[in-house]
C-alpha cells in the first residue's frame, strides 16, 4: 500500500489513490513539490488545455481532455524552473490497457490503435476471435491521445520509474 500524503490524508483520501499525473518536463517529484509555487502559469500556457489546477494546487494532466503535443508551452511559461525542457524524455509516462477494453473484451473497437500516433498499441489475434492489445513501451510517448478517445476509459497512464 502506497504511503499517505499530509494533503491525502487532509483531504480524506485514505487510501492513496493515483498519483497525480504532472505537466511534461518536470523536475523529479519531491523537486518538482519543492520548487513549484503553483502559480499556475504552465496552466494557463498550456494550448490544449490539458493541464489543470489539481486538489493539492499544483498542476496536473488530465487526458480526458485530450494530448500532449509537447510545444513546450508550460515548460516557457514556468519561471521557477520546475519545468525543464533539457528533461527527456518529456513524460515518463506509459499507456496500459486494463481489463475493461471492449477488444478484449469480445467488441472489435480499434479508437486507441488509430489514435496513436507513434504506433505503441497492436491488436494481436487471440483465441474465440478475440484480439490481445498491447503497449509497446519504447514507442509510448505518454503523450495521452488514447486515452481521450477511448469509449470505455480503459487506458491509463502511470509513471514510470
Amino acid at each position: 500500500m502506497a504511503a499517505l500524503s499530509r494533503a491525502q490524508f487532509l483531504r480524506g483520501n485514505w487510501q492513496a489513490k493515483t498519483a497525480e499525473l504532472r505537466p511534461p518536463w518536470c523536475l523529479p517529484e519531491v523537486d518538482f513539490l519543492a520548487v513549484c509555487n503553483r502559480c499556475e502559469d504552465c496552466v494557463t500556457a498550456c494550448s490544449e488545455n490539458i493541464l489543470n489546477r489539481s486538489g493539492s494546487g499544483y498542476p496536473q494532466l488530465d487526458f480526458s481532455r485530450g494530448a500532449c503535443t509537447f510545444c513546450g508551452d508550460c515548460a516557457s511559461a514556468c519561471k521557477t524552473g520546475a519545468l525543464n525542457q533539457h528533461l527527456q524524455p518529456a513524460l515518463k509516462l506509459k499507456a496500459t490497457i486494463t481489463a475493461s477494453c471492449m477488444t478484449i473484451n469480445g467488441t472489435s473497437c480499434t479508437s486507441c490503435i488509430d489514435a496513436c500516433e507513434h504506433e505503441a498499441i497492436k491488436s494481436t489475434p487471440a483465441l474465440h476471435g478475440r484480439a490481445y492489445i498491447r503497449v509497446t513501451a519504447d514507442l509510448c510517448t505518454g503523450c495521452g491521445n488514447c486515452i481521450a478517445g477511448c469509449p470505455v476509459t480503459a487506458i491509463t497512464m502511470g509513471a514510470v520509474c
